[in-house]
């Protein structure tokens, strides 16, 4: 199983944050914890990419790109409140909603189709997927593909769009996308594993427990079976 200890201490301290009301089943446990882990990360990754966008030489890019990734973690917070209250699908669809704005800006003042950014809404269909349901995976999926779509048609058509000119910049962002969409990517999967595993190990304990209660039962039954049996023959022996 789960052979990590830095991830089998974290998914420990996952569980104690789910709330009662969703922990009653393995899967809505399960889809719990990954929203914690999939939000942290989120929070970890934006805050690191901090880094990078301070390093842009362009005054108005850099600060345009800071306030965009701190509006962004901050608003992305209250995904922790939404989980608190028992959503799971209005907290899959938060976090996205979060992310798609903050993408979708970054595409359009970064060069649009061929911004560095753009290659993160790919991660929205799989983030709502997993915590919010697989029609909601369809559906961010279908609005990436729209945006991207919509995008493309406006600079074929003569849309001019923000460019970043300076090279330097270019591929500290495209550095800055690529490492995040890649731990990001990494962490899910692993997490991903890690919460399954438990789970299953949970649904084995469950089903031991099951069947021990079982036996118990049946030890008890045929007891009071023997009890009665013997009560009968008793008094059919003392009966005049």
């Amino acid at each position: 199983m789960t052979d990590a200890p830095i991830l089998r201490r974290w998914l420990s301290w996952v569980h104690g944050l789910v709330p009662a009301q969703l922990r009653r089943d393995p899967v809505t446990r399960r889809r719990s914890q990954l929203a914690l882990g999939i939000l942290g990360a989120n929070l970890i990754v934006g805050s690191a990419l901090l880094i990078p966008l301070a390093m842009i030489r362009e005054p108005e890019l850099r600060r345009i790109g800071l306030v965009n990734t701190c509006v962004c973690l901050l608003l992305m917070l209250l995904g922790v409140l939404f989980l608190r209250r028992g959503s799971l699908w209005l907290t899959g669809n938060w976090i996205c909603a979060i992310l798609y704005a903050g993408f979708v800006f970054a595409t359009w003042t970064g060069g649009g189709v061929r911004a560095p950014f753009t290659i993160c809404l790919a991660l929205l269909p799989m983030l709502a997927g997993i915590i919010a349901g697989r029609r909601s995976g369809l559906a961010w999926g279908c609005i990436s593909v729209a945006t991207l779509t919509a995008v493309y048609a406006a600079q074929a058509s003569g849309v001019e769009l923000p460019e970043v000119t300076h090279p330097e910049t270019t591929v500290l962002l495209a550095f800055g996308a690529l490492a995040g969409t890649t731990i990001l990517v990494t962490w899910m999967t692993s997490f991903s594993e890690a919460t399954k595993e438990a789970a299953i190990v949970q649904i084995e304990q469950a089903s031991v427990q099951l069947a021990a209660a079982i036996q118990e039962e049946e030890k008890a039954r045929h007891a009071a079976d023997q009890a009665i049996a013997a009560n009968a023959a008793k008094s059919a022996f003392w009966r005049p």
